[in-house]
């Protein structure tokens, strides 16, 4: 039995030898506990009140998470050097205890000598009564405020009354959002716990990026304890969140103005029915990309019937709108105030959306903005008389008919040049223009617009490549105002395209900054004459010019590179 017996009374076992030594060996030592550093605590355990409040943590998204899960799977294979590590940095801990233990007392003994009868209160014997870790931490304020902070031992750190730290939060959050920083500043301590969850910092919140899980419980969580005062939230994204989640949102945020539910896959006409009884003061909804019943007609003439009064702003786009002319007279009628409306990306139960333009202007004469790409839209058949005499979108200042390329009005893309005369009726403010792919308008509609200050036109793969000897009359109507002008793949001949460009560089003050010739015949010397007259331009596509020597067929984005281009080419 001796024989089968340890040096330590431990049974010998041949495959995993304890080796014994009285001296071991300079540089081998084991490590030291951690007992002896200043912070180490093996019975603390993490403190929690059990308030709602501390409920945060749970919501919060952990990007650490899959990377601990990743690391968990490698930690066996680096036992052995971290064993070494270990070993090393016990020894360099320890010698570095006594070095800066030997030096506080040397240091602090001198201070002593030389300032005994004038230390100040804040360094006198309090500190000396401490622990290290506990000088580390010095009070904010005069003891009333349990807000603390690491800082220097013995630096003063002034107080701060809750209505200054209350301006800073909202200064922040105005800045960069709720999220992430009231959810981390509530972490701190329990004043700014509290001034964390104040609702007055929770009025616009934009939960679409990503900081916290998107899921029932927390957008719930979110409502009964955040967003009593919420005007503004965004849901972007959720597909998980249900209709359950929604409706408890809108009963507890009757204050909402603006809803943003746009992709979220489950969502119904529960949901939507839910935000129209309860938040009456609701001004802008977007219902993009949700499932078609979402935005049945029923539901459309709900909100319409329902939030009329206040609804300036409605996103539809991207859904399945059936019997959306219906659901659109309802608009028209009770909409009065609306000001944005975009049905982009949207399929229709019929062929083509009839859309009665001369009664929109009357029923919605604040639209500012309208939205039809990708749509296949008409006009319904009014007389000239009825269309000379409507008011017009006098305040329209974005219009958008964009059309896929290759499409044509037989296959549904592109807007009649006769709707677009009516759109752009009596519209003298508007601003932004896009007919890409649109391939049956005619440049004199541009030309007799009333639009006097438009700044981005947008005629990419448009009828403009058919009637190209219109584009320095285009470029002279609105040179002084255009800051985007897009031409890409219109293949105009090449001496339409110079005369533009010239028409464009000889007015001085031309303040064009976007310039898309993009596979375009534009010549050599039409992009030095850009290059030199045009002192406003920042961005100038010149990819797929074949006219154009190679080495600079490509973007040229930022002064720099147009700077480096005229260079080039000089």
């Amino acid at each position: 039995m001796s024989r089968e017996r340890g040096i330590l009374g431990l049974k010998k076992d041949p495959k995993h030898q304890l080796l014994f030594l009285f001296k071991v060996p300079e540089g081998e030592e084991w490590p030291s506990s951690d007992s002896e550093d200043d912070d180490y605590r093996p019975d603390a355990k993490p403190e929690s009140d059990g308030s709602a409040d501390s409920e945060d943590e749970r919501f919060l998204t952990t990007n650490t998470s899959s990377t601990k899960s990743r690391a968990s799977t490698s930690k066996a294979a680096k036992l052995n050097s971290n064993n070494n590590a270990k070993t090393r940095r016990g020894q360099e801990r320890l010698n570095k205890r006594k070095h800066d233990h030997s030096q506080a007392e040397s240091s602090q003994a001198k201070k002593q000598r030389k300032h005994s009868t004038t230390l100040p209160k804040h360094a006198s014997g309090s500190h000396s009564e401490r622990t290290p870790a506990e000088n580390r931490r010095s009070d904010i304020g005069d003891g009333k405020s349990d807000v603390t902070a690491l800082t220097t031992p013995g630096a003063p750190v002034p107080h701060l009354p809750p209505e200054l730290w209350m301006r800073i939060f909202s200064f922040l959050v105005g800045s960069s959002g709720p999220l992430p920083f009231l959810c981390r500043a509530s972490k701190v301590c329990q004043s700014w716990r509290e001034m964390a969850s104040h609702p007055t910092l929770w009025h616009k919140v934009d939960l679409s990026y990503g900081w916290i899980k998107s899921t029932d419980q927390t957008l719930q969580w979110l409502a009964q304890h955040r967003l009593s005062q919420c005007r503004e939230i965004s849901l972007s994204g959720w597909k998980n969140v249900t209709n359950n989640a929604v409706k408890e949102l809108s009963e507890h945020c009757p204050q909402l103005e603006s809803v943003n539910v746009s992709h979220c896959a489950k969502l119904t006409s529960v949901a939507v029915s839910a935000l129209a009884d309860n938040c009456h003061s609701l001004r802008e909804l977007d219902l993009s990309f949700i499932p078609s019943d979402g935005v049945s007609t029923q539901t459309l003439k709900k909100i319409a019937e329902q939030l009329g009064a206040t609804l300036t702003s409605l996103n539809v786009a991207g859904n399945n709108l059936k019997g959306f002319h219906l659901a659109l007279n309802s608009i028209m009628e009770h909409c009065t105030h609306l000001e944005m409306l975009d049905i982009s990306n949207s399929k229709f139960s019929t062929d083509f959306l009839m859309l009665n333009v001369e009664k929109l202007h009357v029923c919605c004469p604040s639209l500012r903005i309208l939205r039809l790409a990708n749509c296949k839209v008409r006009g319904t058949q009014v007389s000239q008389r009825v269309q000379d005499e409507s008011p017009g979108f006098t305040k329209l200042t974005q219009l958008s008919c964009a059309m896929p390329a290759g499409d044509s009005p037989m296959t549904g893309g592109g807007v009649p040049d006769n709707l677009l005369q009516r759109l752009v009726h009596k519209a003298g403010d508007l601003r932004l223009l896009d007919l890409r792919g649109c391939s049956s308008f005619h440049p004199d509609t541009l030309l007799a617009s009333p639009a006097i200050n438009l700044t981005q036109l947008y005629l990419s793969q448009s009828s403009i490549t058919r009637y190209s000897d219109s584009l320095e009359a285009i470029a002279l109507k609105w040179r002084h105002s255009l800051k985007v002008l897009d031409l890409a793949w219109t293949s105009p001949v090449s001496d339409h395209l110079d005369n533009a460009i010239t028409a464009l560089t000889q007015f001085a003050a031309c303040p064009l900054e976007q310039l898309n010739l993009a596979g375009t015949t534009v010549t050599l010397q039409s992009v030095k004459l850009c290059l030199q007259k045009l002192g406003q331009l920042t961005s100038l596509d010149l990819t797929s010019c074949r006219a154009l020597p190679r080495g600079i067929k490509c973007l040229h984005q930022g002064r720099a590179a147009l700077n480096k281009l005229h260079k080039t080419i000089k």
